[in-house]
C-alpha cells in the first residue's frame, strides 16, 4: 500500500492506495504547511488526525508515503517532514515540492 497526501496551509487530501493502485480509503485532515507549523504541530496532527483514519490497517503494510506538501520546498523542511513521520513509526517518506 502507498498513502499519499496533497498538503496546502488549510487541508490535506489523502489516499490511501492498495494493489494496483486502486483506492482503499480517502480522507481530508488540518494542513501541514511546514513554514508555518513547528514539528511538534505536525506530529499532534499526525496523532490525531491522520491515524486514526488508519487504525483500520495493518500500518506496516504502508509501503511509502508521498508527500506533497506547500512549504517543502527546501532540503531542510523536506528533512523535517521525513524525520516526523519516521518517528510515528510511518514508512520512508518521499517529499516534492
Amino acid at each position: 500500500m502507498k498513502l499519499l497526501a496533497d498538503s496546502g496551509a488549510t487541508g490535506t487530501d489523502w489516499a490511501l492506495l492498495g494493489k494496483n493502485k486502486k483506492v482503499i480509503s480517502l480522507f481530508r485532515t488540518k494542513g501541514m504547511n511546514v513554514n508555518y507549523l513547528s514539528e511538534q504541530d505536525i506530529e499532534e496532527i499526525i496523532t490525531k488526525d491522520i491515524l486514526p483514519h488508519l487504525s483500520n490497517i495493518d500500518c506496516s503494510q504502508i509501503s511509502s508515503i508521498h508527500f506533497y506538501g506547500s512549504g517543502c520546498s527546501t532540503a531542510t523542511k523536506q528533512s523535517m517532514v521525513k524525520k516526523i513521520y519516521s518517528a510515528e513509526s510511518l514508512k520512508p517518506v518521499s517529499v516534492v515540492t
